[in-house]
């Protein structure tokens, strides 16, 4: 503020106020009108990014072949039947119904076929031998095998539950993604962080502490 004569002031927008009260309120004024210009110019800048980031996943989208259902698992109505296949698989952590698994330890194939009642139990030699009877495999091999064993599976029309990282190069990454998009099936990466706030939240509504 600016003394213009005694008994007034001057605002920094050239207003002449007679008290330090209605100052201090033409200031706020314009502080809000500054705050809302500001506001709409940010809201303006995140409307157009998010227009070019969705004309962006239409090109993606359309530059892509479409999805084709597999030949031969296509409409065969039947029970869900997971595989797992992993490299040093720990019996104490295989806690899931598996209807087949794969490993290149024989030795704890068979502490899992017995104890788990899984019948089906192969070696990385008979993994296409493996997709013949699954839906779905859980991948959890060495980085360097996520993509040959996802690509595989999705050409024999299982759906992939891959480990973390998904590969160890981008191109891998799209490798997956391509095969799994061309033949139809789902492909996931077990990273549990992306579910952790709707777990957050589903525990809290659970012990009503909202």
């Amino acid at each position: 503020m600016h003394r213009k004569k005694k008994g007034t002031l001057k605002s920094g927008s050239g207003r002449t106020v007679t008290s330090p009260k209605q100052a201090i309120a033409i200031a706020l004024s314009e502080a809000r009108k500054k705050g809302a210009e500001v506001a709409a110019e940010i809201d303006a800048q995140e409307r157009n990014q998010n227009v070019r980031f969705t004309q962006a996943q239409q090109q993606l989208t359309d530059a892509r072949p479409p999805p084709r259902p597999h030949p031969i698992r296509s409409h065969r109505p039947r029970p869900h039947r997971p595989g797992c296949v992993a490299s040093g698989l720990r019996p104490r952590r295989a806690q899931f119904p598996s209807a087949a698994v794969v490993s290149a330890d024989r030795a704890k194939l068979k502490v899992l076929s017995k104890k788990y009642r899984i019948d089906r139990t192969y070696s990385y030699d008979e993994y296409d031998s493996c997709l013949d009877q699954v839906d779905a495999v859980y991948i959890a091999l060495p980085n360097s095998m996520h993509a040959e064993y996802t690509v595989r599976a999705a050409e024999a029309g299982v759906h992939v539950l891959c480990e973390k990282p998904m590969a160890v190069t981008v191109d891998e990454c799209q490798r997956m993604i391509d095969a799994c998009h061309a033949n139809g099936v789902k492909l996931m990466i077990a990273y549990r962080l992306l579910f952790a706030r709707m777990l957050f939240s589903r525990t809290i509504m659970a012990n009503d502490e909202l």
